[in-house]
């Protein structure tokens, strides 16, 4: 996260100039997690916090609606979500783009799933999805292809009104197709791309877009059918201008905001039968010269009768906000003549929603890029359009969530209960062209409450290079282990030679410095194809496993590095089991025998091994100490009860093995328990209960293998779905219906073998 403070007083100098006397130039930053954010909407509750809505990306799990909650100085609200923040990924990518606020303080936001579904998701008040709304919070249709959901508005009876490419559609309280709305809830084939929305004290709905480059505008009646009164069948069509933007006065007159071309800021004010108000810049439209490329995204009217119009000025962008008079005039008590302009630091700075406070305050809201980070980004101003400096830091803040190009592989629970997570990220390499990028590794700790730990690396993150060949360019972080004097191991794969790939351990001291003499000592004597799987063992010594040769391979090294050469053949078991096949996991007996498990490609099977201490294979353990599960699909992890008895964890598979390697037959159906997800990690629960984990779902399971009941839903909580069950559906289903009721399945993947070129060494 990266927070970033700009400092001013509109008390001394210019308004809205920055205080060099603050930070660097009046910016102060403070890193905290790298990301790529995006907030498209902004809402104010009664009680005066602000609610932003966005997207953001973290990992390989896609971009996901967010939203963050600030208190009224600017400050994250802590009693929202986690920290302030509430991200949410509902089976695929995707993006919230307008949000609004019920009278009962729950938050509808809107916006697309997966590039082809209207999404729209409520929040309860302190950030947790809505179970009553939809399905578990969640709503989608098979509508507004490719955009999805752009604009959203609240009746004053609750019902939801949303629109976006191509369609209008209104939904009842519980997230139901409002059937007394077009039919079916759901108007589709709108030549236009509906941006925004607003509902009149009547009832009716304007809708303004554009279509072809040109400026639509639209109205509806309450049931969904075309207002015939406004303008010719209910449109208006503008072919000089984007609208992006719609506000209601309180005389029914309709004001528009959008840009021309991408030249200048353009408003106009119909009366409320469609005709442009000649009161309003003498023939209804103004359009004001910016001096560079601008784009409009957002009005707020204001109780005097003015109106705020807000975007982004220049190629190298900046918020640009404007003031107009209520006759269509600039606001030359506004900003400089009528215009103002604010720069977070960065580059392509936009504000994408205007919000407007009871005491005439005005809220921007967008985003602030920084080289390929972009952020969150709020700025408050006066009435008069001075940065209001009783917020944020001088009426600037700025958070960033997530990275589109990061990737969170591995992460350890410390002995003293802080979290440690690593990872990589895709940056790009100064001073060449951006088709140059490079991988740069990432680890950040957490404090038990949450926090960033701020003893470690800078705030509480490493972002740099792991040292050793190969490390510093294309690699993955696979594994995390903490030695008993809290160095941090790492374990790497990289694909840095050609023709081949090499895995190897790194080592970190406790504050996240790089170990840079014993660091990146390799992991077996012929070198591993990828370190995927680490442990310390009682006495110190590192275990690590994965594969080489298309084997499973098991290494053993000193705490300082060394191999040890106690073990295997000088430090190293290799283990053929027939096939293509890698280690994914691994864990130690109190004995100090050592499980491998993992897959492979004969028979598309779970693959176990079991070794002594010294590194050589347990023949009182499956056949010569090895054991195939075939049509199992794979390990990604293992578990150890107390009783001996083996857990694993894979693609659409629970498995539990007696001690000698057989399948336990009073677990599941004959050692197995069949899985509609994959199982990437396990959990013992000292009642002997079992936790396993996937994309979006956790479930727990009995000892008998049996789900428990008493744990979520029948066993489970998923927290990702597509679709409406289609017996929330009120009458016997249309074929559109038929498309957007049925509910998705998952799309399940295989996990792949480790990435092989070659037998290369670090």
């Amino acid at each position: 996260m990266v927070l970033v403070f700009g400092l001013t007083d509109g008390l001394f100098g210019q308004a809205g100039a920055l205080d060099a006397s603050f930070g660097f130039g009046g910016i102060a930053t403070t890193s905290l997690l790298l990301g790529y954010d995006k907030a498209s909407s902004v809402a104010i509750q009664a009680d005066g916090k602000i609610v932003v809505g966005g997207t953001s990306q973290n990992g390989t799990a896609g971009p996901g609606f967010t939203l963050a909650r600030y208190n009224a100085d600017g400050d994250l609200d802590l009693d929202f979500g986690a920290a302030g923040v509430v991200t949410s990924n509902f089976g695929g990518s995707s993006w919230a783009n307008a949000i609004a606020i019920q009278p009962d303080g729950k938050i509808v936001a809107v916006g697309v799933l997966g590039y082809i579904q209207l999404a729209i998701a409520r929040y309860n008040v302190d950030g947790t999805l809505d179970d009553g709304f939809g399905l578990n919070g969640l709503v989608t249709d098979s509508v507004g292809f490719p955009v999805g959901g752009l604009a959203v508005a609240i009746q004053p009876d609750g019902k939801i009104v949303a629109a976006g490419g191509g369609f209008f559609a209104r939904y009842d309280i519980n997230g139901i197709p409002d059937s007394s709305f077009a039919g079916d809830g759901i108007i589709e084939g709108i030549d236009m791309d509906i941006r925004s929305i607003a509902v009149q004290q009547d009832g009716k709905i304007v809708a303004v877009g554009s279509a072809n480059f040109d400026q639509l505008i639209a109205r509806f009646n309450a049931d969904g059918t075309m207002d015939n009164s406004f303008g010719l069948n209910g449109f208006i069509n503008h072919d000089f201008s984007i609208a992006n933007a719609v506000g209601l006065q309180t005389d029914m007159k309709i004001v528009v905001a959008g840009h021309q071309g991408w030249g200048n800021f353009v408003l106009s004010r119909y009366n409320p039968d469609g005709m442009l108000d000649s009161t309003f810049a003498s023939v209804g439209t103004v359009s004001t010269d910016f001096g560079s490329v601008v784009t409009v995204n957002a009005i707020a009217l204001l109780p005097d009768g003015k109106i705020v119009a807000a975007g982004r000025l220049g190629i190298f962008s900046d918020f640009a906000l404007a003031s107009y008079n209520p006759d269509g005039s600039l606001d030359n008590g506004f900003g400089l003549n009528g215009k103002l302009t604010t720069d977070f630091g960065g580059g392509n700075d936009e504000a994408s929603s205007l919000a407007l406070q009871p005491d005439g305050k005005i809220i921007a809201v967008g985003n602030a890029n920084f080289n390929i980070d972009s952020d969150f980004a709020l700025a408050r101003y006066t009435p008069n359009g001075a940065l209001d400096v009783t917020f944020g830091l001088g009426g600037i803040v700025s958070v960033a969530i997530g990275m589109g190009t990061a990737t969170v592989t591995a992460s350890v629970l410390q002995p003293d209960g802080k979290i440690l997570m690593a990872g990589s990220i895709l940056h790009g390499a100064p001073g060449y062209g951006s088709e140059d990028f490079f991988n740069r590794f990432i680890m950040v700790r957490y404090n038990e409450d949450g926090t960033l730990d701020a003893s470690f690396g800078s705030g509480g993150i490493y972002l740099g290079f792991i040292v050793g060949e190969g490390f510093d360019y294309g690699f993955s972080v696979n594994a995390l282990a903490i030695q008993a004097d809290g160095n941090i191991l790492v374990g790497i794969t990289s694909f840095y030679h050609p023709g081949m790939s090499s895995g190897g351990i790194s080592r970190f001291f406790p504050d996240g410095t790089p170990d840079t003499v014993s660091v990146s000592f390799p992991s077996c004597a012929f070198c591993f194809s990828g370190v995927n799987a680490l442990a310390v063992q009682p006495d110190g010594k590192i275990i690590a496993g994965g594969q080489v040769n298309s084997n499973f391979v098991l290494a053993r090294n000193n705490p300082d590095g060394t191999f040890d050469e106690d073990f295997g053949l000088e430090g190293v078991l290799e283990i053929d089991f027939g096939g293509y096949e890698a280690g994914s996991a691994l864990a130690v007996q109190p004995n100090g025998s050592i499980v491998i498990a993992g897959e492979t490609t004969q028979n598309n099977s779970i693959a176990l091994a079991r070794c002594t201490p010294e590194g050589i294979l347990d023949n009182n353990f499956g056949n010569g100490g090895k054991v195939i599960s075939p049509d199992f699909g794979g390990a990604n992890d293992v578990a150890l009860q107390p009783d001996g008895k083996i857990v694993v964890g894979g693609n659409l598979v629970l498995a539990r093995y007696e001690t000698n390697g057989a399948l336990d037959n009073s677990f599941g159906f004959n050692g197995k328990v069949d899985l509609d997800f994959i199982a990437h990690s396990l959990t013992l629960q000292p009642d002997g209960k079992i936790l396993a984990t996937g994309i979006g779902v956790l479930a727990r399971f009995n000892s008998d293998g049996t789900l428990d009941g008493a744990f979520g839903a029948g066993g489970m909580l998923i927290t990702r779905h597509r679709g409406i069950p289609v017996n929330k559906l009120r009458r016997p289903p249309t074929r559109r219906q038929n498309r957007r009721g049925r509910r998705v399945g998952w799309r399940l993947r295989r996990r792949p073998l480790p990435f092989r070129l070659g037998n290369g060494c670090v």
